[in-house]
């Protein structure tokens, strides 16, 4: 308030003095000499006085004026220094200061930097600037060799720790200066190190402060990622280590985009705006781990200030659990959806088949009263209602043994039995079966000298498998022949078939044939008969006896059905054939010469089922018929320019099967044997550690 008055009297005071000067002069003509002198005398005085005090506030508001300015500017940020002139040498600069090239080694240097470091100029020139800062954190030693270099700015500064000669460590403060590049002259940088040790303390309260959001952050149950604008991670979380199975060091650096599907670059790049604008955004995205697994995971992002700069927070959440959930829920809607189209199918089918037999028996059993009735043709209809009825009891079986087997509540019983034994019983039902079908041969096929060798498994169900598929082949076979025997494989077990020149199913159909309740043709004006439960229940069975089948068909070119047995369930060496392997646990393995099917089967043990592959044809049908978990493909007896067609051939019949390749020749290049393969998305490995370890990889997921 006195300083505002005393301003304001510097204002109103010379008025005051011309008025004063004025009344002066005009008292000074009015009053007489002899008496007006003292009057004169006393105004000059008053003057005099005022004169003072004005200069007196004058001096001060402006004593108080500068002294203001000189605050204000200790308060005003320094100005960004600019880009130093190439012209310049570092022997000009007052303080520390040495010029390095593109590659980090010191050029020149002057006596102060000489001095900092306790080197002279030959020592200097040469090495690299890290080394001679002896940086003692690697994060930012990475982040000044490479962000410096690669920094737009006219400078660049940093703050690090280092170790003097004496043993102490002092705080510095490294500023670059990307000097302009010349014409045929490589890029320089001119770098400053000040001693800023009296900084200390705030820069241990700052280090305080990150350890402090450090600690905060590692506690949050989800990933949480810190990025710059231009997509390189700045921090980390622990959790976020763990998700994308790296460490911190590994990760911070790394550009998002190189963590993410191609695909979803562009939706990455369009989403940064609206993140650094809005309260915040959510979305689904996948990423990939540092070994190389694609996870899929949800990602809330906002804009946050991460101490001297802004930054993108991303919350990550691995959704694999969810998404395995919903992916199940939609299975099992599918399925739901099935069971209700399969329970109509089965309740039309069930009428059908059970009202045919049963008007059959109670028709011809009316008839059988008649008195007038001749004898021979009372033995005809007598034959029908005997046919008939045990059509029926088979219907009724049918569905009983798949009840068992749906609740797993059969029970098998081991004997030894020699398979041409098996073939020479089934021939009887065969040739019965072919009574009215003068025109379909019947063959038997089954190898040389093997008569007496004995197997062990289930007699009466093996039986049963092969009695369907023989009544299958009759039943769709309008002429021609039906072939069925028996032939080794070269693993030690044994494959049943029956082969018949009848009507094939159509590709798209195979895979639905060993379903319940499922036909070729499944619509209520079909030619054959049937509940359409043979063959369902013979896959079943064949799981029950450590085996699988399969069915090698074209439309209108006939169908050959397989029965494979592996050595465990033959040699009679293990007792628990009433264990059943999940539908989906099956592998495939192509490996004609056994090179790695005994050590796989080992590592398998009782998890999952070994489907081995020793033909092409085989390797074409099997997923057709089964469903595979994996796929292994020995490659050293197989035509390389063949596998994309086989390969892609397996992703027709189940689009996410894994394929591993198994080349124990390609070496350290082994990719480039394979430039066909680029984009089937296949693994391929030349080491049986590898392959086992990237086979049980896969099977987790």
């Amino acid at each position: 308030m006195l300083s505002l008055l005393l301003f304001g009297s510097t204002i109103i005071l010379p008025d005051i003095q011309l008025l004063r000067a004025q009344e002066i002069q005009t008292a000074a003509e009015n009053i007489a000499p002899d008496t007006g002198w003292k009057e004169i005398q006393s105004l000059f005085l008053q003057v005099g006085i005022l004169l003072g005090l004005s200069l007196a506030a004058y001096l001060y508001v402006n004593l108080r004026t500068n002294r203001l300015k000189r605050s204000t500017a200790t308060l005003q940020p320094p100005s960004k220094p600019k880009a130093i002139h190439p012209g310049i040498s570092v022997m000009d600069l007052p303080y520390a200061a040495c010029c390095i090239n593109d590659k980090w080694q010191i050029q020149q240097v002057n006596k102060a930097f000489e001095a900092f470091t306790a080197k002279d100029k030959k020592a200097l020139v040469g090495m690299e600037f890290p080394s001679i800062m002896e940086c003692q954190d690697a994060l930012l030693k990475k982040e000044i060799t490479e962000k410096a270099l690669a920094s737009d700015q006219p400078y660049f500064t940093r703050f690090i720790k280092r170790k003097m000669t004496d043993k102490t460590e002092k705080y510095v403060k490294l500023t670059v200066y990307p000097q302009h590049k010349l014409e045929q002259t490589p890029t320089r940088w001119i770098i400053t190190v000040e001693d800023v040790s009296q900084l200390s303390t705030c820069l241990q309260a700052i280090d305080e402060q990150k350890e402090i959001f450090t600690h905060f952050i590692n506690k949050f149950p989800d990933a949480i990622f810190l990025e710059d604008f231009s997509g390189t991670i700045i921090d980390v979380n622990n959790r976020a280590c763990q998700l994308l199975e790296g460490t911190r060091e590994q990760l911070i650096g790394l550009n998002i985009m190189d963590l993410t599907p191609v695909e979803f670059h562009e939706a990455y790049k369009a989403r940064i705006p609206n993140i650094a604008t809005e309260e915040g955004y959510h979305f689904k995205s996948y990423s990939f781990t540092l070994t190389g697994k694609k996870i899929p995971v949800e990602i809330n992002a906002n804009k946050v200030t991460y101490f001297d700069q802004e930054a993108l927070l991303y919350s990550v959440r691995n959704i694999s659990n969810q998404v395995s959930f919903e992916n199940r829920l939609q299975e099992a809607l599918k399925k739901a959806e099935d069971a209700d189209r399969l329970k109509t199918s089965f309740l039309a089918n069930m009428s059908h088949e059970v009202r045919t037999p049963m008007n059959c028996i109670m028709g011809f059993s009316e008839l059988m009263c008649d008195p007038q009735l001749q004898e021979e043709e009372r033995r005809e209809y007598h034959q029908i209602v005997k046919t008939s009825g045990y059509e029926l009891l088979n219907l009724l079986d049918d569905i009983i043994e798949f009840s068992k087997l749906e609740s797993e509540t059969i029970h098998l019983k081991e004997a030894s039995f020699s398979p041409e034994d098996i073939l020479l019983e089934l021939k009887k039902t065969a040739l019965e079966l072919l009574e009215n079908k003068k025109s379909v041969k019947l063959k038997l096929s089954a190898p040389a000298g093997l008569a007496s060798v004995k197997y062990i498994t289930d007699i009466d169900r093996l039986k049963q498998i092969l009695r369907n598929f023989i009544e299958n082949a009759i039943k769709f076979t309008y002429e021609g022949s039906v072939e069925y025997g028996y032939r080794t494989r070269a693993n030690g077990g044994l494959d049943f078939f029956v082969k018949d020149t009848g009507i094939g199913i159509p590709k798209e159909k195979i895979h639905a044939v060993f379903n319940k309740f499922m036909q070729v043709d499944n619509s209520y004006k079909r030619e054959f008969g049937g509940m359409g439960l043979g063959l369902a229940i013979c896959h079943h069975l064949a799981s029950y006896l450590q085996g699988y089948i399969w069915v090698e068909s074209e439309e209108h070119k006939g169908a050959t059905f397989h029965l494979a047995l592996p050595p465990k369930a033959l040699t009679g060496q293990t007792n628990e054939l009433n264990q059943l392997i999940r539908p989906d646990s099956n592998i495939l393995l192509y490996d004609p010469q056994l090179y790695l099917s005994g050590r796989i089967n080992t590592e398998l043990e009782r998890s999952y089922r070994l489907l081995w592959a020793s033909r092409h044809d085989e390797l074409k049908y099997l997923p057709m018929s089964n469903l595979i978990k994996l796929v292994i493909i020995e490659t050293s007896h197989i035509n390389h320019t063949l596998l994309p067609g086989i390969i892609e051939h397996l992703r027709e019949t189940q689009p996410d099967i894994p394929v591993i390749l198994f080349d124990q020749k390609a070496g350290q290049h082994k990719e480039s044997n394979y430039p066909d393969l680029a984009n089937l998305d296949v693994i391929i490995t030349t080491n049986k550690d590898a392959l086992l370890k990237k086979m049980n990889h896969l099977l987790r997921l």
